[in-house]
């Protein structure tokens, strides 16, 4: 009924995919709390945002050594210090990337099951469907009233 990459939720439970196969199966009965909310667009937000922060770090390393502000370069060939700029621009990039997909909010699903595990599931695609208060609806007549928390 509702599908995306990342999982399906028909009147059988919500199955979590993996690869397009269906990885775990969980009953609307096993749900503690459904919580409909904003999130970062990544699954570990700590993990990305340090990867984050050790990429922008190396770039600024690379800078020093090879930046126009240096007056003293390792090497005096002028690729080296052309493809030493390149490499900084890529990874400071690549840094900031990494810090926007967690600073930048997204819909995101939180299921918190009886046995403690807690399953994040992002919304995206219902999202561009404008499907999410259709999904709601349908949650609404299979979960129990009270464990269904709405802060969109």
């Amino acid at each position: 009924m509702f599908a995306t990459e990342e999982f399906k939720i028909n009147e059988l439970g919500i199955q979590i995919l993996k690869n397009s196969q269906v990885y775990k199966s969980i009953d609307f009965v096993d749900l503690q709390t459904v919580e409909f909310k904003y999130g970062p667009q990544t699954k570990y937000p700590i993990r990305t945002l340090l990867f984050g922060l050790i990429l922008i770090t190396i770039s600024n390393s690379i800078f020093y050594y090879f930046g126009p502000f240096h007056f003293e370069f390792p090497t005096n060939h002028p690729k080296a210090q052309i493809a030493g700029l390149m490499i900084y621009a890529f990874l400071m990039l690549m840094g900031l990337s990494a810090l926007y997909l967690v600073v930048i909010r997204a819909r995101i699903l939180v299921l918190k099951l009886n046995n403690g595990k807690i399953e994040v599931l992002q919304l995206k695609k219902l999202n561009k469907e404008n499907r999410i208060h259709d999904l709601i609806e349908f949650l609404q007549g299979r979960v129990i009233a009270n464990r269904i928390k709405i802060n969109l």
